[in-house]
């Protein structure tokens, strides 16, 4: 799924009906669908984290070694790795990862909070016919 699937996702998941009860009643399955997709997430970006910090080794080393001017320790962790292709590719899928995460984090917390929007709603429509 990517980012703007999620996205979308989320906006229809915390868009409240006009069928509370429906919404409080659907309110653990969205929270345990964002729950999983979390959790899925978690450990995609731990394992892209590991491929990204493999890629920069190697991609020092390659640098360090594979050249046949020697290039100063500094210049290639502040100028040759920060442009590298694999290295820029191997962060970007880190970054992607970590803005799904952030997402799904947001979303369980709002979710959390949309039963306390929904008691409200029910309180407010009682309160304006007349029930309280």
């Amino acid at each position: 799924m990517n980012l703007q699937e999620l996205i979308q996702k989320s906006k229809e998941d915390l868009r409240l009906s006009d069928e509370l009860d429906r919404d409080a009643q659907d309110l653990p399955r969205r929270k345990a669908q964002w729950s999983e997709w979390l959790s899925l997430f978690a450990v995609a970006y731990k394992k892209a984290d590991w491929k990204y910090r493999k890629i920069k080794k190697d991609r020092y080393e390659f640098y360090l070694i594979g050249y046949n001017v020697t290039l100063d320790k500094r210049d290639i962790r502040e100028t040759y790795l920060p442009g590298d292709d694999e290295v820029i590719e191997a962060a970007k899928s880190l970054e992607l990862l970590k803005q799904k995460i952030e997402l799904c984090e947001r979303t369980i917390s709002a979710l959390n909070r949309m039963g306390f929007d929904i008691k409200n709603v029910i309180d407010y429509r009682k309160l304006m016919s007349g029930i309280v």
